[in-house]
């Protein structure tokens, strides 16, 4: 029989996951939208790791990112991909000290986003751009216990389709890059009675070339940016029939450096970033570092 400490190390899984796996498609790390006609593939690998005093966490999430521009206004996006945790915890009820390892599908997610301003000048640009977005119940973390041989759980990120509602703005010029973007998300209960606590992302970074330093008349076939960025995230208490479970509520924010670099229609990305502050449940583990590789194509 399972005890509490195991039951809230599964719940911990629903609330960490989705953090480590969003991956948002408005962020400064994916930059630019594709132009009219186009596609842009983004493949991005993203590991956490976070501890508590009786527990360590680690998270390595594999995402998908396609997006098309049909119009110079329109962006269609779609992400969807795979997780893997490892969870080595001690049980204070019985001192045993044990592993949890699950590895599954995340979430697909879907966008329509949609330029409400957009101002050109001859070099530099300003955009706003509205998003709607789905989650779909895709997910699902097959979890096995060391302390408990032959029991596999299969736990589920979210059983309902839930809406997702973002704003993102971007500032470019030859020099520098500005972004910003927030979405919220709210999750729907599921036949359980189940639903997670609402989910507030919101992300700033400035990127700057570096090389080269000065440009020329033309663009330079390579191209190296410094990126700073800052990854906050927030959710709600979760609930289960109505009622509020308390102490599931999360709050933190992280901050980093990070290279881009450009060649023709290929992009590659990285991003280390550490906590600033956190604010999590007792028996959430809370964040110790971040790391982002991306491989972004221009198609």
């Amino acid at each position: 029989m399972k005890s509490k400490f195991i039951n809230l190390i599964l719940l911990l899984v629903l609330l960490i996951i989705p953090s480590v796996a969003k991956a948002d498609p408005i962020t400064s790390l994916n930059g630019f939208y594709p132009p009219k006609g186009k596609w842009l593939l983004r493949q991005l690998n993203r590991w956490e790791e976070s501890a508590t005093g009786s527990s360590k966490l680690g998270v390595l999430a594999t995402v998908t990112i396609l997006s098309y521009s049909p119009t110079d206004r329109i962006k269609l996006i779609s992400l969807f991909g795979w997780a893997s945790t490892e969870t080595r915890f001690t049980d204070p009820n019985t001192g045993a000290e044990g592993q949890i390892d699950g590895a599954g599908l995340i979430d697909t997610r879907v966008y329509f986003g949609y330029d409400i301003l957009r101002v050109n000048q001859k070099k530099s640009q300003h955009a706003v751009t509205a998003f709607l977005g789905l989650w779909l119940p895709t997910g699902e973390i097959r979890q096995s216990n060391s302390l408990q041989p032959g029991l596999e759980t299969q736990i589920p990120f979210n059983q309902r389709v839930s809406p997702s509602y973002a704003l993102a703005y971007r500032y470019t010029n030859l020099d520098y890059q500005f972004d910003t973007y927030m979405e919220l998300t709210h999750f729907v209960q599921d036949d359980s009675g189940l639903a997670l606590g609402n989910r507030l992302v919101y992300q700033a970074s400035l990127s700057r070339r570096i090389f080269p330093w000065t440009l020329s008349d033309s663009l330079p076939k390579n191209r190296l940016d410094f990126i700073l960025e800052m990854s906050g995230l927030w959710t709600g208490d979760s609930e289960f029939k109505g009622i509020d479970l308390e102490n599931t509520a999360t709050n933190k924010l992280m901050v980093g450096p990070g290279l881009i670099y450009t060649r023709n229609n290929l992009v590659l990305e990285t991003l280390f970033q550490l906590p600033l502050t956190s604010n999590t449940p007792d028996f959430v583990p809370e964040n110790d570092l971040s790391l982002t590789a991306a491989l972004r194509l221009y198609l």
